[in-house]
């Protein structure tokens, strides 16, 4: 679940309306496929796509959109980004495993050591320990 201000930010692209070779931003304008850039880093290869728009100019949302903008040095700068499907993929599937049944079986506690937190397990076993206990005290009364 993303945060509200990240759902409201206008330069995020999954914020931005995808098409066949792009993405459509708020305020209409095509971003294109540029280029594909691959950067390693601590000995991981990350794989990115690169889409540009090729004209910002006389946009109002600008402030919005562009990382760091300052109107009076990036008046020519216009909206780039980059995604790592790879990435993305990864973080969905990660996100869905941890809100799987089995996900909120375990947490990870401050330490990295898993735990298991099951309350209906650890009822179930307290039920099940009561009702031997009923049986072996009717077993005794007889």
């Amino acid at each position: 679940m993303k945060t509200r201000a990240y759902q409201n930010d206008l330069g995020k692209y999954r914020n931005m309306k995808k098409v066949d070779d792009g993405y459509i931003c708020a305020d209409g304008r095509k971003l294109t496929y540029d280029r594909t850039e691959i950067s390693q880093s601590k000995g991981f290869e990350r794989t990115f796509e690169v889409y540009s728009s090729n004209d910002c100019s006389g946009c109002d949302k600008k402030i919005e959109c562009l990382y760091q903008y300052n109107e009076e040095k990036h008046q020519d700068k216009n909206k780039v980004i980059k995604i790592n499907e790879r990435w993305d993929a990864l973080k969905e599937a990660s996100h869905k495993n941890i809100q799987s049944e089995k996900g909120i079986y375990y947490i990870i506690d401050k330490f990295g050591r898993f735990r298991q937190k099951d309350f209906l397990e650890t009822s179930k076993k307290m039920m099940d320990l009561e009702n031997s206990i009923t049986d072996l005290m009717k077993k005794f009364s007889k």
